[in-house]
């Protein structure tokens, strides 16, 4: 500890923010020789009054009370009892008062306010949580209940007659002078503290506390040791200390000194901290600390560990109480034991306790939680998962036991879940989506235990509770997904008809009836996907057990979403009642109910069923009379009398599919007069508007009836035949799709086909191919069965056999349109990409002719064209196999040039275009550009000189347009390299102009090329300040600004620039950069890293760097993955990089295996560095047994590393990872 010296020459120990625990202490934890006395000052940080506060308090009250005419006291008498200083004398005052004027109940009240009574406190600022996870023994003079939380219910003590040493037990808490939830234990008055004080079985208890135990004061002041100063005197002498915890501000060095001789006098040694900072609230922290070295300097951690194990396999009623009070002080450890239990078959000895400890209390439903972006996640409970794993255990219990557990479980739920609706149908009145009561994932847990029950457990109100389920703004997936598989088979396998209705009416309903919306799209309550489940795995069942109910509800259902909109359930949605490639959207709502309502009237005998179908006949809704059609057809025998009983036809009132199936499906059953009967309503019938596209009335009615008419000629009826043939005479249009007047075509990408075989096409002359282009027809036309348009395209057969074209000549080709022009360029080009032979005589002598005639010149298509030849040129000339020959290299260059000085380039505005060096790549002069670079290129490799005049020329006198300047530039800055090669001068000149005129452009597209850098480029750009403008300049996006780091970076390991140059940018650009700046340096550095040879010892003089020019941050550490082991200094700047950051929970960007190298030769390093790693940033938690962690572990034990491998076992336990405690318990086993 660090020393300070005053004016007086005194030495004082200075006081701190966090003592380290004393190694007094440390040794009483691992012995179990702690005892921790907790004062009114803890309670007092989490809001309690203190005790002269309750005086004051208390002396309101009796002022404010009336006895009789006049106050119980005046203001007079008020003012001098508060200038009282004795506490205990002012409570005793106003507790006689309020007693002898009959107002007790006022000094109860007032007490309990004082105390916090059932205050809820958050666990992140609950002191006493965190006090609780001391391995000690607890006792308290507080009366509050704030600390029992922390603790096992059954072992809170607080009656006097419970106070014996023959009792004590270290997981009890002992309120030594009552507590406020039993006033008649209370010790507040002189004569309360006299007597409890003078019981010779108390004082005995408190005697040899004492005396055997290491005792810690937390939250004492000098008046409260006041009533245990004479037992500490009257004690034996302990050989270990007792100690106080004690706040002091920086500077009261003096006085605390002397504050610590009266101590010493009580046997006493004080141990001190600062609250300059936090205040009083600093004890908290002091807490958290000792906590944290508690868990990383001792046993407990895996001793806990090892103790949860034994009483869950090994259980007994003597191991409850030490359980219990691990995982309340533990929430790592509870959520242990719950996963261990869970897996265990010996659940069931943990209900009775864990209920009476309030573990699946209704108070404990996990309400959503809100972060910070006002967005909520949703909890699980894990105490519910648990019961539902004890309630799939019951079974196994003898029958009198069996029945008393059911009704346990069950009045668990029935007490949550009446909270829960109780809540519920408050909140429902508005509606609140995101209603605090509403947690769909622990609804669904509720749900699972009832199907573990017997069924007479499963009421109404179970249906209503699954219902409200429904009523949040939360994700109600798992809801969903247990009805469809746990509750509906549930409930009819118990045969609970009702039950199961109820149920269905709750999961048919539309959405919008529970959340009152307006929106157009119909959906039901359950998402398609879980409906479909639901009723696809017990629909069938469902029918059987409650047969013609199923059809009445959706029938009912169906008719209350029509009344709301009439539009719903049309032929769009519903193409087909029955199964069909045509229904394409099955899943969905509309579609399933259509389906569940026909299946049951299909699956029920058809007695039940005539009545239904006699009134869905008459129905207003066209969708419940073609459900009755189909059913007609479906039970044709049974249902015919009704559709020939018909008043008047349904041919013209009713879409047409499901009346010509059953038509077509019957119609030899057909009697003659039933013959006649529908061969009138055909003849009567008029003229559909589906048929617009056909030209008269007449030829619509022919049509149609002839479609009629088709459907019976299975029936072989001479007049129905002669019908047929009469209407088809009139109109012979082939019906495509009988029975249907919308028909949807199959979704998909529109595929072209040729109209003509690739080997047909091939085996014709030249001659013959130009006859066959010039006589196609394009048709434009979809044929959209199999969505395919015809068009003919020469580019395919051209790149496959070449020879087939060039061997007779291509001039002939010269006489086919422009766009078969383009495609024969654009085949010639893939064959060669291809390895394909070319005469480039031949092709080169036709791109002449077709470049030379005025017609090419004239067409729209002539940019495309311009395209193709450059392309192709591009490609021959850049070629390692059969390329264009030297030979005719001049008859490319006059290719060029002549289109250079015709073609008509269009018009380029840099602002339209996101990225224009892109569209400029992919346009003709692009291309005619990029073609006459590698032409130059050729030339200067074959003669060993680098001429390239005429070409020069072009790019020069472009350069001076306006209008041809950009793309001429992007073409330069994209292919500055081979530039730079054909002219080193020249090119520097042109990229100053550039840079001057289009900076932007220019810094965009030479950066773009991150991966290389070279010495030429980085010269201009710096010596020119256009990195220096680059630092401050707002890039357009993440990765352009990735792009000029990696250049700066690129520079500096290429020795460059050194950071000890005045004008080093890299320098420039840490001092100057922000938060987003630091990341790329850091992620760029590692990309070029793992893809280059970037230089270790220049990573790690930038990473010192960073952190001397404070821009340090933890996402820094990464870079330990680009060494190949870690040394001292990598250790260093590990430490400087995460002294800032608090633990962020797991690690991902770390890697194990060079920590494996490491671990062998520097074992200290090694295990320092994961110490401090897993301490600050967090842990491997996708880590498990035998994996690069535990084998790293395992060898720093072997290198005797203990002492740090020990620290890190423990952090992983503290956090709730459990994988590495075989490891800490081998290398950790008691010495025999």
């Amino acid at each position: 500890m660090k020393e300070t010296t005053d004016e007086n020459s005194e030495t004082f120990l200075t006081i701190r923010k966090l003592p380290d625990l004393p190694p007094e202490i440390k040794t009483a934890i691992k012995e179990n020789k702690l005892a921790i006395f907790v004062g009114a000052g803890v309670s007092r940080i989490l809001g309690c009054d203190s005790w002269e506060q309750l005086a004051n308090n208390l002396v309101e009250v009796c002022f404010s009370v009336n006895n009789g005419d006049s106050r119980l006291i005046n203001f007079k008498t008020k003012e001098r009892l508060q200038n009282i200083r004795d506490s205990k004398e002012l409570v005793t005052i106003c507790h006689q008062l309020l007693k002898q004027s009959g107002n007790e109940s006022l000094f109860e009240k007032q007490m309990k306010k004082s105390l916090c009574f059932k205050q809820e406190i958050p666990e992140q600022k609950n002191i006493y949580k965190s006090l609780s996870k001391i391995n000690a023994l607890f006792l308290t003079t507080n009366a509050d209940t704030l600390i029992d939380s922390a603790f096992p219910q059954r072992g809170i003590i607080y009656k006097e007659a419970d106070f014996s040493m023959e009792t004590l037990d270290r997981n009890k808490l002992y309120h030594l002078h009552g507590s406020i939830k039993d006033t008649e234990t209370l010790v507040f008055t002189a004569s309360q503290y006299i007597q409890r004080y003078n019981d010779l079985t108390f004082t005995s208890f408190l005697k040899t506390i004492f005396e055997k135990y290491h005792v810690l004061f937390i939250g004492y002041g000098l008046s409260e040791f006041e009533v245990l100063d004479f037992l500490l005197k009257k004690s034996e002498p302990y050989t270990g200390k007792h100690f106080t915890l004690e706040p002091f501000f920086k500077g009261e060095e003096q006085f605390r000194n002397l504050r610590a001789l009266y101590y010493k006098d009580l046997n006493i040694q004080m141990i001190d901290y600062s609250i300059d900072e936090n205040g009083y609230k600093q004890l908290h922290d002091v807490i958290k600390f000792w906590v944290d070295q508690q868990y990383s300097l001792t046993e407990y951690l895996p001793t806990a560990a090892s103790q949860i194990d034994d009483a869950i396999h090994f259980f007994s009623t003597e191991k409850v109480d030490s359980t219990l009070r691990i995982i309340k002080s533990n929430l790592e450890l509870e959520r242990y034991f719950i996963g261990e239990l869970c897996k265990s078959e010996k659940a069931l000895n943990w209900l009775e306790y864990l209920d009476q400890e309030g573990s699946f209390s209704p108070e404990k439903y996990p309400k959503p939680i809100k972060d910070n972006n006002d967005k909520f996640s949703v909890p699980f409970w894990p105490y519910l998962k648990l019961l539902f794993h004890i309630s799939k255990e019951i079974h196994t219990l003898k029958p009198e036991n069996k029945l008393y557990t059911y009704k346990k479980v069950n009045s668990i739920l029935n007490s949550i879940v009446e909270l829960q609706m109780k809540n519920r149908k408050k909140e429902i009145t508005s509606l609140s989506q995101n209603s605090e009561f509403q947690n769909p994932n622990v609804d669904s847990v509720i749900m699972e235990i009832w199907t573990e029950l017997p069924i007479e457990y499963f009421t109404f109100n179970s249906i209503e509770f699954i219902s409200s389920a429904f009523d949040t703004a939360f994700s109600t997936i798992l809801v969903e997904s247990m009805i469809a598989k746990k509750i509906f088979p549930f409930l009819i396998k118990h045969k609970s008809k009702d039950l199961v209705l109820a149920l269905l009416k709750v999961i048919l309903q539309p959405k919008y009836e529970r959340n009152h919306s307006d929106d157009d799209e119909l959906e039901g309550l359950l998402e398609e996907y879980d409906l479909n489940e639901t009723l696809s795995k017990n629909s069938d069942n469902i029918i059987s057990l409650c047969k013609i109910e199923v059809a009445k509800i959706v029938i009912g259902i169906i008719n209350k979403i029509l009344k709301k909109d009439s539009v719903q359930f049309n032929i769009v949605s519903i193409p087909t009642i029955e199964e069909h490639e045509q229904k394409t959207s099955p899943d969905k709502y509309q579609s399933q109910l259509v389906t569940l309502l026909t299946k049951t009237l299909e699956l029920e005998p058809s007695k039940k069923v005539r009545e239904i179908v006699k009134q869905l006949l008459v129905s207003k809704y066209e969708i419940l009379r073609r459900i009755v059609f189909h059913i007609i057809n479906y039970h044709y025998k049974e249902f015919k009398d009704i559709f020939w009983n018909l008043e008047k036809s349904p041919l013209e009132t009713t879409y047409i599919h499901e009346i010509y199936e059953l038509l077509k499906k019957n119609c030899q059953n057909f009697s003659a007069g039933e013959l006649e009967t529908i061969t009138t309503w055909i003849e009567e019938i008029g003229a559909r508007d589906e048929l617009k596209d056909l030209d008269s009335n007449s030829e619509k009615n022919a049509y149609y009836k002839k479609e009629w008419f088709g459907a019976l000629l299975r029936c072989e009826n001479l007049k129905v035949k002669e019908l047929h043939q009469k209407y088809n005479s009139i109109n012979d249009t082939p019906i495509k799709h009988p029975g249907f007047h919308r028909w949807l075509y199959g979704a998909g990408i529109l595929k072209e086909k040729n109209p003509i075989e690739k080997h047909e096409f091939l085996k014709k002359s030249n001659l013959e191919k130009i006859e066959f282009i010039n006589n196609y027809t394009p048709n434009n036309e979809v044929n959209y069965d199999d969505f395919i348009r015809e068009t003919l395209s020469i580019d395919e057969f051209v790149a496959s056999s070449p020879e087939r074209f060039i061997r007779e000549g291509l001039t002939p080709f010269l006489k086919i349109n422009i766009k078969y022009q383009i495609d024969l360029l654009r085949g010639l080009k893939y064959a060669h990409q291809n390895n394909k032979w070319l005469d480039w005589g031949e092709i080169l002598d036709f791109i002449v002719k077709l470049i030379s005639g005025n017609r090419f010149w004239q067409k729209e298509l002539n940019a495309d064209s311009v395209q193709e030849i450059a392309s192709l040129l591009e490609t021959g000339l850049n070629s390692e196999k059969k390329s264009i020959s030297n030979e005719y290299l001049p008859m490319v260059e006059m290719i060029l040039v002549s289109i250079f000085e015709e073609f008509k380039e269009e018009k380029f505005e840099q602002s339209a275009y996101k990225d224009p060096s892109l569209f400029i790549l992919n346009t003709g002069i692009g291309r005619l550009l990029i073609a006459s670079l590698e032409l130059s290129l050729r030339k200067s490799k074959e003669r060993k000189n680098k001429t390239w005049g005429t070409i020069k020329q072009i790019f020069d006198n472009r350069l001076k347009s306006n209008s041809q300047r950009t793309s001429t530039s992007i073409i330069i800055l994209e292919f500055f390299q081979d530039f730079h090669f054909l002219d080193s001068e020249w090119l520097e000149i042109k990229l100053k102009d550039i840079l001057k005129s289009s900076w932007e452009l220019a810094m965009k597209t030479l950066l773009s090329n991150g991966g290389v850098l070279y010495k030429f480029l980085y010269d201009i750009l710096k010596n020119g300040g256009h990195y220096a403008s680059a630092i401050n300049y707002n890039f357009e996006s993440w990765s352009q600004k990735e792009h000029f780091i990696s250049h700066l970076l690129l520079g500096y390991d290429a020795d460059f620039e050194e950071f000890s140059d005045a004008d080093s940018l890299l320098i420039q650009l840490i001092r100057e950069g922000n938060t987003e700046s630091i990341s790329i340096i850091i992620k760029t550095v590692t990309r070029l890293s793992e893809h280059s040879n970037f230089k270790i010892e220049k990573v790690k003089l930038l990473w010192k760097k960073l952190i001397e020019l404070e821009k340090s941050s933890s996402d820094l550490i990464s870079w330990i993955n680009l060494f190949p082991e870690i040394d001292a200094d990598l250790l260093d700047l590990v430490v400087s990089s995460i002294s800032n950051n608090d633990n962020t929970g797991i690690i991902y960007d770390i890697k194990l295996p060079t920590l494996k190298t490491s671990a062998q030769k520097s074992p200290v390093i090694t295990s320092e560095f994961l110490y401090v790693i897993t301490k600050n940033i967090g842990y491997w938690d996708w880590e498990k047994k035998d994996g690069d962690l535990y084998q790293i572990l395992e060898t720093l034990y072997k290198k005797k590393q203990t002492d740090k491998a020990n620290l890190i076992c423990n952090l992983y336990l503290q956090a709730g990872y459990h994988f590495l405690r075989p490891l800490y318990e081998k290398y950790n086993q008691p010495q025999s």
